[in-house]
């Protein structure tokens, strides 16, 4: 008896309710993952589209608003974190789309799912009830509640990050199907990738008691002078650099496969370890650099 080959494979594993082909992301990219998530994972589609609803009225709050924290609006973090939660779950909701519909239906993965949902809406809702209170809700010791709070944001924000390592499973689990080696390699590692990147810079956030570290000790009263959009510090070390990078290879890496099939397929596999790397690398180099108390912004930036 002859061993399958490794195309039969690939078609046996593919994500139920993609038709088995051989062929690769040119007939399955990223408008098809998005349609398969919309159909699939439902839950997690309109979570997302609640959190971005949510970003208009914090767009018009912060247009009106006159208070600031830390030297910026009050309305500016919860704004970024309805951007970044959003994206998240969007992310999410194609992963777990693609994964087997045997998979899909077990308690644990619906139970993960849950918990992702509940972990961010709660996590969203807070933010932005102290924004409206004009207090901060991240390291906030101030009082009883808020020290609760705070570490329940804690859990919330490790569960959020663990939902990339199910769904690095499930995937890979699903194999490539219609994906293309590329895409789906990108898929696995940039969910795995994530869950590591993102578990170690975000405990160093919290265990540095804040996102500043400054190799003189003169650490800066608030977030005025950062660079644009991202508001990462020009002056000193800032730890939200390489949370930002290890988080978002989810989404980076997925793409450079998908492009990469298009363009030189037998190679693609490669392309995706060698960009791999390369964001590893640089999150390990901004998550050093910060810690040395230094910015990753160049000197007059």
């Amino acid at each position: 008896m002859t061993a399958p080959s490794s195309a039969s494979h690939a078609v046996a594993r593919a994500p139920t309710g993609v038709a088995n082909s051989t062929g690769t992301s040119g007939d399955y990219g990223p408008l098809a993952l998005i349609a398969g998530a919309v159909r699939r994972e439902r839950a997690l589609v309109i979570t997302t589209f609640a959190i971005l609803a949510l970003a208009l009225p914090t767009i018009v709050a912060l247009t009106v608003e006159t208070r600031t924290l830390a030297g910026l609006n009050v309305w500016i973090k919860p704004l970024k974190f309805d951007a970044s939660v959003a994206l998240l779950l969007a992310t999410y909701a194609i992963g777990f789309g693609l994964a087997r519909a045997d998979d899909r239906r077990r308690l644990w993965v619906r139970g993960a799912v849950g918990l992702v949902i509940v972990s961010a809406v709660l996590e969203i809702a807070y933010i932005s009830f102290q924004a409206a209170r004009g207090e901060a809700s991240h390291f906030n010791l101030s009082s009883r509640w808020e020290i609760v709070a705070f570490q329940l944001m804690g859990m919330f924000a490790v569960i959020l990050t663990a939902g990339a390592a199910v769904a690095a499973v499930l995937v890979w689990r699903a194999g490539p199907g219609r994906l293309g080696n590329g895409l789906w390699l990108g898929l696995v590692l940039g969910f795995g990738l994530t869950f590591v990147l993102g578990i170690v810079t975000g405990f160093a956030i919290g265990g540095n008691g804040g996102h500043f570290v400054a190799a003189a000790g003169a650490m800066p009263g608030n977030d005025l002078g950062g660079i644009p959009v991202f508001g990462w510090s020009r002056e000193v070390g800032d730890l939200r650099a390489a949370h930002f990078v290890g988080l978002h290879v989810m989404q980076i890496l997925p793409l450079v496969g998908w492009a990469a099939d298009r363009l030189a397929p037998r190679a693609s596999p490669w392309a995706v370890l060698v960009m791999a790397l390369a964001l590893t690398g640089l999150t390990v180099w901004a998550l050093v650099v910060a810690l040395s108390g230094q910015s990753v912004v160049p000197a007059g930036w």
